[in-house]
């Protein structure tokens, strides 16, 4: 079973590296050489190479970079199976007692996380003891009751700040401490039930959108289609969301049926 040991910049806490998962004996007969995988032109897929990074916000990510992530070695092969993550020279997360991973469809892996004293090293090891790289997205450590759990979900409740008939918005109280606020505005674009939505946190709403990036966003009205078709029904006729419930928001279709709904616990700004 496979070992991660990360050794982080003493300055910025970040670390970076690569992991590569094959039988080690097949060739990649189809590619001229071994080694274009590194410049991604590898022909054959029987391999996974994985980009592994820590933040200083307490987050690992497991990244594809090349290959195939459904591919797997046989069984019997070990090391395609994590056995723990030792973070080294971790004094300053000795407080750390919780960590939570997320695989592939956002459910939780459970891990088990202790410190060692005399090693300064901080352990994560999954409670499942064939875990897979491929089941691994993400994990998030932190101190019970200061940090956000991943496997505590990220529901939040909605305040509804402001109703214009076509427009409406959401003020977004998270259920862990840790989370930040955010905000949801919604805006019908027709009577067909075309609505723009934008969620984004607090901070960067009231720095109207300064502090994070996104492509830019169109004047619906001066597109030629809505221009023709300005909304004379209500916002609330396509869209479901009740004031003061967790937020997952439902749109209809005019002929009432749900057409789209939002999971409450995959509400996630980082």
């Amino acid at each position: 079973m496979t070992t991660i040991r990360i050794v982080r910049d003493p300055m910025t806490k970040h670390a970076e590296g690569n992991l590569m998962i094959d039988d080690g004996i097949s060739p990649n007969v189809f590619s001229p050489s071994y080694f274009d995988i590194w410049q991604h032109q590898a022909f054959d897929k029987n391999f996974s190479h994985y980009a592994i990074r820590m933040s200083s916000s307490n987050t690992i990510n497991f990244m594809l970079q090349n290959g195939d992530i459904s591919y797997k070695p046989d069984p019997k092969m070990m090391y395609q199976y994590l056995d723990k993550i030792e973070i080294l020279d971790a004094e300053d997360l000795a407080k750390i007692d919780f960590a939570c991973a997320l695989n592939e469809t956002w459910s939780y892996v459970n891990l088990t996380v202790f410190y060692t004293g005399p090693t300064k090293t901080l352990t994560f090891k999954p409670v499942d003891s064939l875990v897979t790289f491929d089941k691994l997205v993400a994990i998030k450590f932190g101190q019970k009751g200061k940090d956000p759990s991943w496997c505590d979900g990220f529901s939040y409740t909605s305040q509804l700040r402001d109703d214009q008939n076509t427009y409406a918005r959401f003020d977004l109280i998270p259920n862990q401490p840790g989370l930040q606020h955010l905000v949801a505005e919604f805006e019908l674009l027709d009577d067909f039930g075309s609505i723009n939505v934008e969620i984004t946190t607090e901070a960067d709403h009231n720095a109207q959108g300064s502090l994070i990036y996104r492509p830019p966003n169109p004047d619906f009205y001066s597109l030629d289609y809505f221009e023709k078709n300005k909304p004379t029904k209500k916002l609330f006729d396509f869209l479901q969301q009740e004031d003061g419930k967790e937020f997952s928001f439902h749109i209809k279709n005019t002929r009432g049926q749900i057409v789209y709904w939002s999971d409450p616990l995959r509400l996630l700004i980082e």
